[in-house]
């Protein structure tokens, strides 16, 4: 057959593997037209099982096409198997500084609409409940503070100010506050003085001039 051959009996592998796993699941039948099932990200209702792929619909309007040996050989979890089917849901509480989670359980039936609104009339009751109780449900705050540093009480810990704990021992002023409020020194005349005048050097040849002969006339 050569090399085109095994190309062509790899290309067709996975063809003949999907076939085959679309008459075994259309046999055994897990899951049909119109179950809402799981597969690793993807979870929708199932909406035609071809020779070669699985059409699924997502919940937020979209389709899934998932091979049919991927889906043979792997997980699924079918939500829609049974006609009930339990949700929860964590809620925190406040207790002291610390916060305590609460889990809420119900049945419902089990398509995906169903469990939703109920969901939607149990968080509703639980939160009047909390209400009523004068119990309060924490949640992530963030706070940002913003200090100035020129203030004369920057960097005193012994007072607790802009939510920093109350320190002890003695702290020295800022270097900032400290210039701000250093006194002022009296005004005072500036006198100008003259330069000194720079001294003359005086250069001398290397060589010494010779004095010339006096010459006396006859």
């Amino acid at each position: 057959m050569g090399i085109g051959g095994v190309a062509i009996g790899i290309a067709f592998k996975d063809i003949f593997q999907n076939f085959l796993a679309s008459i075994l699941i259309l046999v055994t039948r897990p899951f049909r037209v119109g179950d809402q099932i799981g597969f690793t990200e993807y979870e929708g209702t199932v909406e035609d099982i071809q020779t070669r792929a699985m059409f699924i619909k997502s919940y937020d309007g979209r389709r899934a096409i998932i091979p049919n040996g991927e889906l043979y050989t792997n997980s699924v979890l079918v939500n829609s198997a049974f006609p009930q089917r339990r949700w929860e849901y964590d809620d925190g509480i406040g207790y002291g500084d610390v916060t305590v989670n609460l889990r809420a359980r119900w049945w419902t039936r089990s398509q995906k609409t169903d469990g939703l609104n109920a969901q939607d009339r149990v968080l509703t009751r639980v939160k009047q409940a909390l209400t009523e109780a004068d119990i309060n449900t924490p949640f992530p705050t963030q706070q940002i503070l913003f200090h100035e540093q020129t203030e004369r009480i920057d960097g005193d810990r012994r007072r607790q100010r802009e939510g920093w704990p109350a320190g002890s021992g003695e702290v020295r002023e800022p270097r900032a506050a400290r210039a701000l409020h250093r006194p002022t020194p009296a005004w005072q005349p500036i006198r100008y003085r003259r330069a000194p005048r720079a001294r003359q050097c005086r250069t001398r040849s290397a060589g010494r001039s010779r004095r010339r002969p006096h010459r006396t006339r006859g």
